[in-house]
């Protein structure tokens, strides 16, 4: 007889199949273990429980990185 595990997860909706691909790099450097349960298609994963706050974090980091402003928006740095 087979013993069958459980495991708490997260369904992630990304906001497209970029997004996902980002996220599963993320996971390709935390080779000891996986917090990504299921690939389920183009933009949804279902991820351990317990990184979804590291998760959005690091995408938090990676779209500051990305942020232009444009000049003449009238932003603080003027």
């Amino acid at each position: 007889m087979q013993h069958v595990t459980a495991e708490r997860g997260t369904l992630l909706v990304c906001a497209d199949s970029a997004v996902k691909q980002f996220v599963l790099s993320l996971d390709v450097g935390e080779a000891e273990d996986s917090w990504v349960l299921a690939d389920l298609d183009d933009v949804h994963l279902v991820v351990d429980s317990s990184e979804v706050k590291r998760i959005r974090n690091k995408l938090r980091d990676l779209l500051d990185e990305n942020h232009v402003k444009a000049p003449g928006l009238g932003g603080a740095d003027e």
